[in-house]
């Protein structure tokens, strides 16, 4: 079993070595996932929640046989080494359905990306403006008080970004590219962030304290973002970006 919160950033479980394969295109590649089954959860796909409690993770598809799939589409194998790694982004992929003891996994959240032809986004949020924002949004606090700290990356051309959401099972261009939390580093006394394996180029960086409205399966009336940049990521060098008050 591979847990995929102790895989986060840049991290990586490797499944596969020294595999040989012909170069080419190829249209696409298929990962299998044992479904959940509540007869069995700690051998199958399951989420544990913060409490304790633990629900059957699912990946759908075609037939009934405790196999969940995801096909992933297009990819190429270059004439040199090539090393490819699965992205889990679990702010996009999973939902929670209402009135149902399952949780979902949908490949939408799912990159296939190889690491020679990408490079990581990685950066601090200051604590003046995670206070600003969260005084900002007082009236979006979750019932706990807490707010969902993350950075969001859209495309150089989304007019108006969003949150994540889906139309006729497409991701539209206003949607998200990736995610990542804003995780408090106790070492660096600093609020830090992390996008892995991501494809050179001109993007825009957002960072939000309102991630914990973000309903997959929705658009999120008041969802906001607190701070814009763009940004554009070189072949060469991975990238650093702040967020200040002062920006």
């Amino acid at each position: 079993m591979v847990n995929l919160l102790d895989y986060t950033g840049d991290d990586i479980f490797q499944l596969l070595d020294d595999q040989e394969v012909p170069a080419g295109d190829y249209s696409w590649i298929r990962a299998q996932v044992i479904n959940g089954d509540t007869n069995n959860l700690s051998l199958t796909s399951h989420v544990v929640y913060e409490d304790g409690s633990i629900a059957p993770l699912i990946v759908k598809r075609k037939g009934n046989d405790g196999v969940g799939e995801i096909q992933l589409d297009g990819f190429t194998l270059n004439q040199t080494d090539n090393e490819f790694v699965l992205e889990f982004d679990l702010k996009k992929s999973l939902v929670d359905p209402q009135n149902n003891n399952e949780v979902f996994l949908k490949p939408r959240g799912v990159r296939l990306q190889n690491l020679s032809e990408s490079q990581d986004i990685e950066g601090t949020v200051s604590q003046t403006l995670i206070n600003n924002c969260e005084t900002d949004n007082i009236d979006l606090a979750a019932d706990d008080s807490s707010f969902g700290h993350a950075v969001y990356l859209y495309s150089a051309q989304a007019q108006t970004p969003t949150d994540i959401h889906e139309i006729d099972d497409q991701t539209p261009d206003n949607a998200p590219l990736a995610t990542a939390n804003v995780v408090f580093d106790a070492d660096d006394n600093e609020y830090e962030f992390e996008l892995a394996f991501i494809t050179p180029g001109d993007y825009q960086l957002a960072y939000t304290c309102s991630a914990h409205i973000d309903d997959a399966e929705q658009i999120d009336a008041d969802f906001n973002i607190y701070q814009l940049k763009q940004i554009s990521l070189t072949q060469a060098d991975d990238l650093s970006v702040n967020f200040d008050i002062a920006q």
